[in-house]
């Protein structure tokens, strides 16, 4: 897995090791020196050890794990979709609404380059972490619907008989291991 010749887990580790360093940077610098809330700041520190932590102890791991020790692809890219989802959760949801919850409360503005930075930062790792998760959470249900129910009735393309009012439409023969109701 590369995108511009560079392997997707390592560019996944680097990436969000990138943004909880600019992200703790950007509440010593910026947010624990602002004039907001007590409460908003110490949400904000709270998100960003929560975050370093699912970096530490879930995501960085699986990412190294998906780059280096990955025996066959469809290993390889359950561990990325699992980290990839465990630092959409812990990280970039909750981090791109205390952001959100910033810049609503400095009047539709940012009061440093920084808080910028951070909210695209977030903002690019949301919009892409939760598109793969949601691609991957469809995946594994149509998996599990798949192993449940069985292989759907199986319809046969009878195209040379247009329906209309001479040809009648036919009830589909039951293919195996299919239940008779639907």
């Amino acid at each position: 897995m590369r995108v511009f010749r560079i392997s997707v887990p390592l560019m996944c580790f680097f990436y969000h090791f990138v943004v909880m360093i600019v992200t703790f940077v950007n509440y010593i610098i910026v947010v624990r020196l602002q004039d907001t809330p007590q409460v908003l700041r110490s949400a904000y520190l709270v998100f960003c050890v929560i975050e370093a932590m699912a970096y530490a102890a879930g995501a960085g791991p699986l990412f190294v794990y998906s780059y280096k020790y990955g025996t066959t692809s469809a290993a390889r890219l359950s561990r990325l979709l699992c980290g990839i989802a465990i630092m959409f959760l812990f990280s970039s949801v909750p981090m791109l609404f205390m952001e959100v919850a910033q810049f609503l409360s400095f009047d539709y503005q940012f009061r440093h380059p920084l808080d910028g930075t951070v909210f695209f930062l977030h903002g690019i790792a949301w919009i892409f972490g939760g598109c793969i998760t949601w691609f991957a959470y469809m995946r594994v249900v149509a998996g599990c619907l798949q192993r449940w129910r069985g292989p759907e009735r199986q319809i046969i393309d009878d195209s040379g008989n247009i329906p209309s009012k001479d040809v009648q439409l036919h009830l589909v023969k039951r293919s195996q291991r299919q239940p008779n109701t639907i």
